[in-house]
């Protein structure tokens, strides 16, 4: 990286929001199509306002809080002049390992950057060994909704 982004404004109000559609968070939101632990959780107002060319998608639902407050991250370095692009692998956002943002699209086909994040051992989801749950991460969101939800839009 050749810029380093310890100066980023991490206490001004985003401008950004997250939108989050995932079963059981909160306790009483209403019931999306997704299948267990999977979730639609995305920024929107990176691109309008900053003109940045993508918004970053989560779609891992087992530790919301963790990955919203990754997403702001990603939002705070795009306000802060950073421009992400595919493939790209960030450092220093979690301790161990570095996210990639993947290249995918949103439920209205829309491209987004989805956050990966590798497994426990540090596998990548197309890497042999992956856990499952992490191999999730290079599904289209489309196909990882609940099979008894499908044409009930």
């Amino acid at each position: 990286m050749s810029k380093i982004w310890e100066n980023i404004d991490r206490h001004t109000k985003p401008e950004w929001v997250i939108h989050l559609h995932a079963n059981g968070y909160p306790k009483d939101a209403p019931e999306y199509p997704f299948i267990p632990h999977i979730c639609d959780e995305h920024t929107a107002g990176l691109c309008d306002i900053f003109g940045h060319p993508y918004e970053f998608q989560n779609i891992l639902g087992s530790d919301i809080p963790i990955m919203s407050k990754v997403l702001d991250e990603l939002g705070c370095q795009v306000r802060a002049g950073r421009e992400f692009k595919p493939g790209e692998l960030v450092e220093g956002i979690f301790l161990k390992h570095p996210l990639r943002l993947d290249l995918h699209v949103d439920v209205f086909y829309r491209p987004v950057l989805r956050v990966v994040i590798p497994d426990w051992k540090g596998r990548w989801p197309e890497e042999a060994g992956c856990e499952p749950y992490f191999q999730l991460q290079a599904m289209p969101l489309v196909l990882l909704r609940n099979r008894n939800s499908w044409g009930n839009e």
